[in-house]
């Protein structure tokens, strides 16, 4: 029994157990009263169940919600209790997850008091456990809170700021062909396994949230760009350790882009519109990349939304200021015209001829590639129809394939379709893939080179040499024509190495019946080194810069076949 004693004196008596009984019944949270000395703990009959527990009155019962609690939230949850058990904290306030009986992700949030005897030791502890007010915020796949809590987060913070505060968006490169590797519930359980590592890594007070696509959004209080550089590193390192994807395993590269508070920004949609720039720029670095945010971004993105506007609008006015060069491919011992290579070039009025290292990656990363791609293919075939197979009747016409286009589930019939209309012999096309896209997912590229070759096209392996598994991929994959990248042409004459490799990879070639191109030629010398070691195929400024159509036509039509 309790009692209250009011200003006159008199005495008001109440029940405790009653008025524990009333606030079970009245309150829709659940209160939950525990014996901090002897390990005791009451919980409403409701969470009982939940917890499967014997009675409502437990001894030690971390070990029940140990049962449904998520993993990912385990140690902030057993953290969280140990400290206000041994005294170290009075408050408690804890966000987890559990999996309920239906196996269902459902958000609690537990709040409560310690209080201590006379004496000052941990004697009683009084909480609530409620549902959370965000279950219907929840991402499906990651469990984590969706971008519209980031937000509100984020500007709930920033009313009563702390002294410094870090945004990181966290963004998983290449994503998209896991998903077209493996399917989308492969890609679900990946997405799952990075969440976990992001939690286990970030520290306890850091939140964590699911954004668009496949980013991640991080809100860091009282940091510093150091202690985001170790969160980063230890990330990275959780990656590469970590076999995340399956036996044939990509290593997927995380990009991530960071705005900090108040230097960057001082509302949340500049904090996250900065930290979506500077990911951006990661990004295109590939590879593991972080970048912190910088004034100079604001004129880059404003330069890269503008192409990409102009691109978008060039592309529906029918591909207006695209036009494709043509470089030529040269027979090494008779100097004769092999082939061209087609080369996509673009300009605008804006910033005039863009380098195709600038404007390519804008139209991967926009969904733009398989359109441009396929525009390119067909050019090219009824350039070559029409205007050199009456002189040269065996010209190779060498294409390249981003590797956007080449997992689209329609790219093998665009390019039988593209063949088919333009007339020309399949014989007569290489289409060339980097070597980034080869050690991708050896099986899935197979298959799809097995269903070229039945149409007689031939594949060229490009920029050999600077992929991860150079000649495993050789192993793997029967590749018609290995080119080289240029990187070992460019230092020849005053590098061994690059003299070495060069003569070792044309053997190895020859021995298993492949043919093998040599980029990158600008000068007599390089040519004649490279000529002596019997390569096939030469490519470079020495014999030609890529070109417009016409002036391959014209040479042609005067019976140059020798460049």
């Amino acid at each position: 029994m309790g009692k209250i004693q009011n200003i006159d004196g008199k005495k008001f008596y109440y029940n405790k157990e009653e008025v524990y009984e009333a606030l079970i019944k009245t309150s829709k949270d659940f209160i939950v009263i525990g014996n901090l000395k002897t390990g005791i703990f009451k919980y409403p009959v409701e969470i009982a169940k939940v917890l499967d527990l014997p009675s409502q009155i437990i001894e030690d019962p971390v070990k029940y919600w140990k049962n449904i609690i998520l993993e990912e939230d385990w140690e902030k949850f057993y953290k969280s209790n140990e400290n206000f058990m041994s005294g170290k904290e009075s408050f408690h306030h804890v966000d987890f997850r559990i999996r309920n009986k239906k196996n269902e992700i459902v958000w609690l949030k537990c709040i409560g008091n310690m209080m201590r005897d006379k004496n000052g030791i941990p004697s009683t502890f009084v909480g609530m456990i409620s549902l959370h007010e965000k279950n219907n915020k929840i991402d499906p796949v990651t469990r984590l809170f969706v971008i519209e809590e980031f937000f509100k987060s984020l500007e709930a913070k920033l009313e009563n700021p702390p002294e410094n505060l870090g945004v990181l968006i966290l963004g998983i490169n290449n994503f998209k062909r896991i998903n077209e590797f493996y399917g989308r519930e492969t890609g679900d359980i990946i997405l799952r396994r990075i969440s976990g590592i992001i939690q286990d890594v970030i520290p306890y007070s850091a939140e964590v949230y699911k954004l668009d696509g496949t980013n991640f959004g991080i809100i860091l209080e009282d940091t510093s760009r150091e202690e985001i550089e170790k969160i980063y590193e230890i990330i990275k390192d959780k990656f590469e350790e970590k076999q995340i994807v399956s036996k044939n395993e990509d290593i997927l590269a995380v990009s991530v882009g960071v705005a900090m508070y108040p230097d960057d920004g001082q509302s949340y949609k500049e904090l996250y519109q900065y930290a979506k720039y500077s990911r951006g720029y990661s990004k295109r670095k590939e590879g593991n990349s972080i970048t912190f945010f910088s004034k100079e971004f604001l004129e880059s993105n404003a330069r890269y939304l503008k192409i990409l506007y102009l691109l978008k609008r060039d592309i529906d006015n029918g591909f207006k200021n695209f036009d494709i060069f043509y470089q030529p491919q040269i027979k090494s011992k008779t100097q004769e015209i092999e082939g061209v290579e087609a080369l996509l070039r673009w300009s605008c009025e804006e910033y005039g001829c863009i380098s195709p290292m600038e404007f390519i990656p804008i139209l991967e990363e926009n969904n733009l590639m398989v359109n441009v791609g396929k525009w390119v293919l067909k050019q090219s075939l009824e350039t070559y129809k029409r205007e050199w197979s009456s002189y040269v009747s065996d010209l190779s016409i060498s294409v390249n394939v981003s590797f956007v286009q080449f997992i689209d589930k329609n790219f093998v019939e665009d390019v039988k379709k593209i063949l088919e209309e333009s007339g020309v012999n399949p014989k007569n096309l290489v289409l060339e893939l980097t070597e980034s896209c080869m050690v991708s997912n050896i099986n899935y590229i197979k298959n799809i080179y097995m269903a070229l070759k039945k149409l007689g096209i031939k594949i060229a392996l490009d920029d050999f040499g600077t992929g991860y598994s150079s000649l495993g991929v050789l192993k793997e994959l029967p590749i018609d024509i290995v080119k080289t990248d240029r990187i070992f042409v460019k230092n020849i004459l005053c590098n061994n190495f690059d003299l070495v490799f060069i003569k070792f990879i044309t053997e190895l070639c020859h021995e298993i019946n492949l043919k093998i191109c040599i980029e990158g030629v600008e000068q007599k010398e390089e040519y004649e080194l490279v000529n002596n070691l019997g390569v096939d195929y030469i490519q470079g400024y020495y014999f030609g810069k890529p070109v417009p159509r016409l002036e391959i036509t014209k040479k042609l039509k005067d019976g140059i076949k020798v460049f």
